[in-house]
């Protein structure tokens, strides 16, 4: 009867050992869960950083490339301006020239008149002259409509460059200022997101929560077996 009651006693008492190894396994099963998740949301915070960071980093890029650009065309234009200055200035030469021809060329032609009233055929030298000078005015005038409509091409192309120009600093910017918010933002979301991960105290303790549940276990389990023995001593003693 005795030797029941222990029995019974014994397999009690392991039965509740058992139940508290069962809690605390679940306790460590759930430390290693969060754990698991804490790696699993560090993980995708760096991935998203840097994502976001190659994100901003190619679109600054592309924006400076496209500013080195225009910058490089409004050169050009500059270039083709001074040139047009030049030639603007020896138009001017020829203006002044083809005045002289028109002036040239009214005399001449009062001569001409002259000469028919006075009922003189005209001198054949002063009509060689006459059409030198009417040849030579009408290329003068072909050149001038021709640097005139190169004028023209070359202040629409200079506006429409330093309007792509403003239009790509201003791009440029906006960008620049929205990069820096958003930077910001990132910053910001990532350290909300992260101060449950990054905190390495939570791992810590979860490891030292195990190590006391183990300890705690392997004395659990080792003491039915000591108090088994102990029983069986006592048994023996009184037998």
């Amino acid at each position: 009867m005795v030797n029941f009651i222990q029995s019974n006693r014994y397999c009690h008492g392991e039965e509740t050992q058992l139940g508290l190894w069962g809690s605390r396994v679940d306790a460590i099963d759930h430390c290693t869960n969060e754990i698991a998740k804490l790696s699993e949301e560090m993980f995708n915070n760096v991935t998203f950083i840097q994502e976001d960071a190659e994100r901003e980093r190619n679109a600054i890029r592309n924006s400076s490339l496209q500013l080195a650009s225009l910058e490089q065309e409004k050169a050009d234009v500059n270039r083709q301006k001074k040139e047009l200055h030049k030639r603007i200035i020896q138009l001017q030469k020829q203006l002044d020239a083809k005045q002289a021809l028109e002036l040239e060329i009214e005399r001449l032609r009062g001569s001409l008149n002259v000469m028919k009233h006075m009922g003189d055929d005209g001198d054949v030298e002063i009509l060689e002259k006459v059409d030198t000078i009417l040849k030579q005015l009408r290329d003068k005038e072909g050149e001038l409509e021709d640097l005139e409509a190169l004028n023209q091409t070359l202040i629409v192309k200079e506006r429409k460059s330093n309007d792509e120009l403003q239009e790509a600093r201003k791009e440029l910017v906006n960008r620049a200022s929205c990069n820096k918010n958003c930077n910001m933002f990132s910053v910001h979301h990532s350290e909300v997101r992260k101060l449950p991960c990054f905190d390495v105290k939570v791992p810590e303790a979860c490891m030292e929560k195990w190590k006391e549940h183990y300890e705690q276990y392997r004395q659990d389990m080792t003491a039915p077996l000591r108090n088994g023995r102990e029983g069986k001593m006592r048994l023996l003693m009184k037998s």
